[in-house]
């Protein structure tokens, strides 16, 4: 029998709270399991049921054996890293990380754990250091999910972007668009257009949003507010108050930010908020 039977089994099992069942399960698939990755993910999943179940310790003595058992399979330090988060070890975390990088350079889940971390610890330099260095690896691997480089540049356009460096932000949101499979939607257009808008190239920045408008038909009032932005900002009041109603039909108010109302400041001067309901703006 192939342990994929006992694997879906042990899953439900999981899912449903029967932790001890599933641990069983799980230690049914282990025997028969021939692959050393397998393996290692099996075990995993034996820790997190122990875990379940207050047992830490016996959890900590199988993830601790994952190294010494498979030194040649990076899904083990992996593993034995993820374990350490779950138990609020981050620093430990860190270290194995950093050690794991130095012998499977081109294992991108590595790299995507470790800036995690420290996008979490509110360090998002060092954040952006470990993603430059996955982009350095030519033979990089995919990640979980189907990540590829293409995703780790737009990680880090968005980590330029929370850092107000809207310059990098839009190079790297760039290079994630070259790579971007054709019929595929990219993701970041909106990222691009609050990029142009905050270095005040408007005609740039009315590009990407109607490009994120064109392949996103669930229209979030904030992209309208964004563009009647935009539109602000070129001067073209008229189309700027009439993705502003669009906002505000969506939703029976406008939620503005005080930075918003700055680019407003002619709407707000020939009195277009004054026959508005509902305007609720906030600091920001």
């Amino acid at each position: 029998m192939k342990p994929f039977f006992y694997l879906r089994q042990a899953i439900l099992e999981e899912r449903a709270g029967s932790y001890s069942r599933a641990f069983n399960t799980y230690s049914l698939a282990y025997k028969i399991a021939e692959s050393s990755v397998l393996k290692i993910k099996i075990i995993s999943k034996k820790s997190i049921c122990l875990e379940c179940v207050g047992n830490y310790s016996e959890a900590r003595d199988l993830v601790e054996e994952l190294i010494p058992s498979f030194p040649h399979e990076p899904e083990s330090f992996l593993q034995t890293a993820l374990f350490s988060i779950r138990r609020g070890r981050t620093k430990q975390a860190k270290q194995i990380l950093n050690s794991a990088i130095e012998k499977f350079p081109e294992f991108l889940e590595f790299y995507l754990t470790l800036a995690y971390l420290y996008k979490e610890t509110e360090r998002s330099n060092e954040s952006i250091q470990v993603l430059k260095k996955a982009l350095m690896q030519e033979n990089l691997s995919n990640g979980r999910g189907g990540i590829r480089r293409k995703d780790i540049w737009a990680e880090l356009g968005n980590l330029y972007f929370e850092r107000n460096n809207y310059n990098s932000c839009i190079m790297c949101m760039k290079k994630s668009l070259r790579l971007e499979e054709k019929g595929h939607p990219f993701l970041h257009y909106d990222t691009l257009a609050k990029s142009y808008l905050h270095i005040e190239d408007y005609v740039s920045a009315l590009k990407y949003i109607d490009l994120h408008l064109t392949y996103f038909e669930e229209r979030d009032p904030e992209d309208h507010i964004l563009k009647a932005r935009i539109h602000a900002k070129l001067g073209n009041l008229n189309l700027a108050s009439s993705n502003l109603l669009e906002a505000y039909d969506r939703e029976g108010f406008l939620r503005l930010k005080t930075q918003d109302m700055e680019d407003f400041s002619q709407l707000v001067k020939i009195g277009f908020f004054e026959n508005i309901e509902n305007v609720i703006i906030e600091e920001g």
